[in-house]
């Protein structure tokens, strides 16, 4: 590794610092996002939270990581029960095998 290389990783390690996160099975740091805890959520981020205890007996990770938009998190998951749960040209069961398909294409465990 070259001089620059070495400075710039320790200027990456000492921004993220341990508190950022957990480092990867390989030795890098991977990202982190801060999350609203589900005993802090008020307003529609606290609707949000219980609805989807409700729908699905705990709010999964996808809905925690987008937890600083709340606006954004309620468009998401619009968008995602449009696509995923209303009537189109694909039954439900080849639109849950497509999800699947991809996510583990892309290395996102679904």
């Amino acid at each position: 590794m070259t001089d620059r290389g070495r400075v710039l990783r320790q200027l990456v390690e000492n921004c993220f610092q341990d508190r950022h996160g957990p480092r990867s099975t390989v030795g890098f740091l991977m990202a982190y996002i801060e999350q609203v805890p589900e005993e802090e959520a008020e307003g529609a981020l606290a609707r949000i939270y219980e609805s989807a205890r409700t729908r699905a007996g705990g709010v999964a990770h996808i809905i925690k990581v987008m937890s600083r938009e709340p606006a954004a998190l309620e468009g998401s998951m619009m968008f995602y029960l449009k696509l995923m749960k209303s009537p189109n040209g694909l039954s439900a069961a080849r639109r849950e095998m497509l999800a699947a398909v991809v996510s583990n294409l892309n290395d996102c465990y679904y």
